[in-house]
């Protein structure tokens, strides 16, 4: 029948109506607007999920960043690989073992994508992805991506408020001040915010030097090393922490103890 495909049990024009349900929410709250069962529609979704997978031509990926997401309560991890340059989920797998950067590759070179040709992969510090990267894909120079990047300045920013508040009681309870942008405080917040920055100042030098290292993604490819190694982390490491032919700080105190990494590491890269 051309109005049905075989063996689905629906029309063709109800199967698309559930696709765009399904696409905009739960299979379960699909099934119930078209009053069918949750499963009937999981076999739909995963027929066309299976030829979209068949047809998906990967040649042009060149830029991949993976992440791993909970799919249910506790720690059940599915690792999501993304074509950085469409913003498209093109592989997908429920572990974040190494093992599972060397099922990508197999996966994009079954589809016409070559692991040479990936330039770039961005990813969190979990080690086993890096090291997946590292053995699977030669030529990818490997980024921490913003949002972990983000997260460690706030873990570091943090860190240091709790260690200052040990002789400042006043720091206590004033995570949330110091962790929100600065666009998203209320007007109460940012006169909280002013009145911590004067009265305590190794959190208050932590928190600025988290802003300026935000500065640092608005800048050109160019610009962007200079101003991290000279404009941030140079003005963070005291004289003696630097060598003596070079301004740049061979072991840093300051902004690249509290992010967590170090210029030259891994996770640096």
């Amino acid at each position: 029948m051309p109005w049905a495909r075989e063996g689905s049990g629906f029309t063709l024009l109800f199967e698309a109506m559930a696709m765009v349900l399904m696409r905009e929410m739960p299979v379960k709250a699909a099934a119930g607007i078209v009053s069918e069962q949750d499963t009937r529609l999981w076999r739909v979704l995963m027929h066309y999920v299976e030829v979209g997978r068949e047809r998906e031509d990967l040649a042009q990926v060149s830029q991949v960043g993976v992440d791993a997401t909970s799919h249910r309560r506790g720690h059940d991890y599915v690792s999501v690989f993304v074509d950085l340059e469409r913003a498209k989920v093109i592989f997908a797998s429920p572990t974040r073992e190494k093992k599972v950067v060397g099922e990508f590759k197999i996966d994009l070179e079954a589809h016409g994508g070559r692991a040479e040709a990936i330039s770039n992969f961005s990813a969190d510090h979990w080690r086993p992805y890096r090291d997946g990267i590292k053995e699977n894909f030669l030529n990818a120079h490997f980024t921490i991506d913003r949002y972990h990047v983000l997260q460690m300045l706030n873990r570091g920013v943090d860190e240091v408020r709790r260690r200052e508040q040990r002789t400042q009681p006043g720091l206590k309870k004033t995570p949330y001040v110091w962790l929100k942008r600065p666009g998203n405080l209320t007007a109460r917040q940012k006169e909280d915010l002013g009145y911590l920055r004067r009265r305590h100042r190794r959190t208050a030098r932590a928190y600025e030097l988290k802003l300026e290292f935000e500065d640092l993604w608005q800048l050109t490819e160019d610009a962007a090393p200079g101003y991290l190694m000279i404009g941030v982390i140079g003005s963070s490491a005291p004289a003696s922490t630097r060598s003596k032919t070079s301004s740049t700080p061979w072991t840093l105190t300051g902004m690249t103890s509290f992010a967590g990494f170090r210029p030259g590491s891994p996770t640096a890269s």
